[in-house]
């Protein structure tokens, strides 16, 4: 998403489009993501049937609200705003992507939730809008259903999270190159 953000916010907000401001967008729609090499070092592996780390306090909606709230004071609402909309679509994709989706109402809550998933299974469900689990019962879940090796499941076989990644990479990179183009 941060190619197409790129675009987007350089458009908006009048921002010239340099390598700096592409790799700013890029690294702020991963940034959430920052626990994985924490968790790669800790288990040797991410996610699977017992979870470590990845999806833990970086995943957490209210301390990048208050991010977003000190930026937007201190740098701005164009600012705020670019760092808002990259973490926030980070959180919506791991919502209803790969996994068991975010702890959305943290500290009040420490439920699971996800968007279009059977709770039973974690499966992709078409008519379930939320699925929620308690930990005890997102642990026991996890534990039965969880894939040890769903890095390869999901991005080295055809799936419809493969594919749909790939169009949301390729539509991003080429949106960025026609701005790029047209300006």
């Amino acid at each position: 998403m941060g190619f197409f953000y790129s675009a987007l916010f350089s458009h908006v907000f009048h921002i010239q489009i340099t390598p700096v401001f592409v790799l700013l967008n890029i690294v702020l729609s991963y940034l959430p993501d920052t626990d994985v090499p924490v968790e790669l070092l800790q288990r040797g592996r991410l996610g699977g049937r017992e979870h470590g780390s990845h999806r833990g306090l970086t995943h957490y909606p209210i301390l990048y609200l208050v991010t977003t709230t000190i930026l937007y004071f201190v740098l701005g609402s164009s600012w705020a705003v670019i760092f808002f909309v990259n973490i926030f679509t980070h959180f919506l994709l791991d919502s209803f992507g790969s996994g068991w989706g975010l702890k959305w109402f943290w500290p009040v809550s420490t439920d699971q939730y996800k968007l279009l998933a059977n709770r039973e299974d974690n499966s992709f469900a078409w008519n379930k809008l939320i699925a929620r689990w308690k930990t005890q019962e997102f642990n026991e879940k996890a534990l039965k259903y969880g894939d040890d090796n769903w890095f390869r499941n999901l991005y080295f076989k055809p799936t419809p999270t493969l594919a749909f990644e790939l169009t949301a990479f390729l539509a991003g990179l080429l949106s960025l190159y026609a701005y790029i183009l047209l300006t």
